[in-house]
């Protein structure tokens, strides 16, 4: 792989550059309606509450009364003998945490609910079949499922920002499916998918937000981008997000993203992440905001070992870059199948240019912010004079 090392500034901007590319790019933002979903968690937390000899029922009734109705109740009503400072569960009521799927159940009795009430994980006590007979008993004492339209699953996005996580299926034959994605959708009509492993932008989509398909039974189906797909960064395996880049005469060090959760204040959304290499090393805080209907600006806020920092930027569908060589460069290129993406940083910066990703150096105030603008030929021309007119 070649590698040019560029040292290109990008003088300091004023909101006046964005509100002439948002005026050449206008157009109507479609905003789709709010629902969020959040796996079951996979930790464990097993309290030595039941003797090891116990003597066993053999049908799923037997199993229920013997470990659950304590709490549950025998009908399932939540009115069990042992008084709880938070009532148990009323099965008949319906509601379940993580789903009423038979998979989302017997995930919720192997592990139980740690963090969110005292119910304790079964897996030490009841072996898997004894599980899987419990869960079919309980399914019994439920209400009966009702149909559900299709438009009845969607996740939809109104006023505010909706964050949604579960399986991201593929996008692309011989790419991997993300059991820990991350679609965040903004009011503007925007959303932004992750894989979370290790925290790197995949997809800009634009338009409607997603559909949990399963939503009635919620056991573990993917979760269905619905808008359409504007750029897929790496073509669909994007390299690392984050280095440490020591200079010109050696290669950025890539760190590890750790995804450490969401944010959401007003119309505003982002997310954090925690870099490591061996140990912690910083943390970032990254909030997404909409440019324009095609447009978006990344903020990044880093704290920590950030003298040596740089944020990676994919191409998107895996393209190279092309980088303004003019007198004072100020941007960079890549094709897509749906127009030119252009980027741009905000603040003057160290630029190092491989075949497949830009490196900026963050500076020392630990705050970058990067602007991405997807155009046809026609605004290409005009973006690019406005930005050498104004960036200096």
């Amino acid at each position: 792989m070649s590698e040019n090392p560029c040292h290109f500034a990008t003088g300091r901007h004023s909101m006046r550059t964005l509100s002439i590319i948002s005026w050449l790019l206008f157009a109507t933002a479609v905003a789709t309606p709010t629902f969020a979903w959040q796996d079951p968690p996979v930790e464990e937390e097993e309290d030595d509450i039941f003797p090891p000899d116990f003597e066993e029922p053999k049908d799923g009734v037997g199993l229920y009364l013997q470990h659950c109705a304590t709490c549950h109740g025998a009908q399932g009503d939540g009115k069990g003998p042992l008084v709880l400072e938070e009532p148990a569960r009323s099965f008949e009521e319906g509601g379940f945490s993580f789903g009423n799927s038979r998979e989302a159940l017997f995930k919720t009795i192997t592990s139980g609910l740690p963090g969110r009430s005292k119910m304790p994980g079964f897996k030490s006590y009841l072996t898997e079949d004894q599980r899987w007979l419990v869960v079919d008993h309980v399914r019994t004492l439920m209400p009966e499922e009702q149909t559900v339209s299709a438009r009845d699953t969607e996740l939809r996005v109104l006023d505010r920002p909706v964050v949604a996580r579960g399986l991201l299926p593929s996008l692309g034959d011989d790419l991997p499916d993300w059991p820990r994605g991350l679609l965040i959708g903004s009011p503007d009509g925007l959303s932004f998918q992750y894989r979370t492993d290790d925290v790197r932008l995949v997809a800009l989509r634009m338009g409607r937000f997603a559909d949990r398909r399963d939503w009635n039974g919620r056991g573990g189906d993917p979760l269905v981008p619905l808008g359409q797909r504007l750029v897929t960064f790496g073509g669909g395996d994007p390299g690392p997000a984050f280095a440490r880049d020591f200079g010109a005469d050696s290669p950025p060090e890539t760190l590890q993203a750790r995804f450490r959760g969401t944010w959401i204040r007003g119309r505003r959304s982002g997310l954090r992440t925690e870099l490591w290499s061996g140990r912690s090393l910083a943390s970032v805080e990254e909030e997404l905001a909409v440019e324009a209907v095609t447009g978006f600006t990344r903020r990044l806020r880093a704290r920590g070992e950030t003298s040596d920092l740089a944020v990676g930027l994919t191409g998107g569908e895996g393209s190279a870059w092309t980088v303004d060589r003019t007198e004072t460069p100020r941007w960079a290129t890549s094709a897509t199948d749906a127009g030119t993406l252009i980027v741009f940083p905000h603040v003057r910066t160290r630029w190092r240019v491989t075949d497949t990703e830009i490196w900026l150096r963050v500076p020392a105030s630990g705050e970058l912010s990067v602007t991405y603008l997807l155009v046809d030929d026609a605004a290409r021309a005009r973006i690019e004079a406005a930005i050498q007119e104004i960036v200096r």
